[in-house]
């Protein structure tokens, strides 16, 4: 269950979208996106990648995966094998002396041939700055979850950042910040440096959750109100509440629970009934069955905080919550 419009993010959003009607005129930037699994950050992008396109720019996107042998260059590779989809890059490139490099990455390109240009993180940032550039709009690259990235892109972000001046180039890279990484290590550094911005993706407040609900089941205040009762350990993060919700209503427990809500009294077959089958009425329905409780399960988390250095321009506090393996 997917919650159709984007909740909680109308600030982050505002700020977002400044930041690509500056790049749109040749001042290009770059923002790292961090907070904790399943707070949003990837839709938080993907909300931004679909405004920037209705602005006429072009968006690319990569994903690291987590991996014992990760590939290098793996999320840059599938934001040129998507820009090679679109048709752009094999003329774009033809117009390169980075082809040879881009060939390396992109078999469409052919063969790379006997070059002199070695292939390398800063080589392979360069090429991309130079065939975006020569697309001809305004270009968004979305690089999701830098926290597993491999080496040589990581080092591709830190060469691209600090060479968007006078682009008309976007940069988003969402990454977690619950544990350690080299990816939130360069997002530090580049920070400190004053080449990137942070943003932290906050998690929904009460209210923010309330609203989630009622969009996912395209409800009212009162419905919403009811349904949020079952997102209690969800604990603001709108992945959790979309997963929650999903099981609920897969299980029947949604159904049941909003129709408790709208009688006055919830379970009951007649005024007649006794105190005991009242009571036991009543148990059943704050007990909840057990697959809203598999689906709580999954959330429940460990809290713990920690601080960004003085050096990586800010601070943000977290709570990790185990099982999320993957944000929405």
């Amino acid at each position: 269950m997917l919650s159709p419009v984007l909740i909680g993010r109308d600030a982050e959003l505002r700020t977002l979208v400044t930041a690509l009607d500056a790049a749109g005129t040749g001042s290009g930037r770059a923002f790292f996106l961090t907070g904790d699994p399943g707070v949003g950050k990837s839709r938080l992008a993907a909300e931004l990648s679909s405004l920037a396109e209705g602005r006429g720019f072009a968006s690319y996107r990569g994903r690291a995966v987590q991996s014992a042998s990760p590939v290098p260059f793996r999320p840059v590779t599938e934001a040129l094998m998507q820009l090679g989809r679109s048709g752009s890059l094999v003329q774009a490139a033809s117009e390169s002396e980075y082809r040879s490099v881009l060939a390396t990455l992109v078999p469409e390109l052919g063969q790379p041939g006997r070059t002199s240009t070695e292939v390398n993180p800063l080589t392979v940032a360069e090429a991309l700055l130079r065939v975006l550039a020569l697309t001809g709009t305004g270009s968004i690259l979305i690089l999701e979850d830098l926290h597993w990235a491999d080496p040589e892109t990581i080092a591709t972000v830190d060469y691209l950042a600090d060479n968007l001046d006078g682009r008309r180039l976007l940069l988003v890279a969402t990454l977690r910040d619950d544990e350690p990484s080299a990816g939130l290590d360069i997002a530090r550094s580049i920070i400190a440096r004053r080449s990137a911005e942070l943003m932290a993706v906050p998690r929904l407040t009460e209210h923010e959750v309330e609203q989630m609900a009622g969009a996912c089941l395209d409800a009212d205040h009162e419905t919403a109100v009811a349904a949020s009762r079952l997102l209690a350990n969800c604990d603001g993060l709108p992945f959790a509440v979309e997963e929650v919700l999903a099981a609920a209503a897969a299980s029947g427990q949604l159904e049941h629970r909003l129709e408790c809500h709208r009688q006055p009294v919830c379970g009951e077959a007649a005024h007649g009934a006794s105190l005991r089958a009242a009571g036991s009425a009543s148990a059943r329905h704050r007990t909840p069955p057990r697959s809203e409780l598999d689906a709580r399960t999954r959330f429940r988390s460990h809290r713990s905080t920690r601080r960004w250095s003085s050096r990586g321009g800010g601070r943000t506090s977290h709570r990790v919550r185990d099982g999320v393996e993957s944000d929405r």
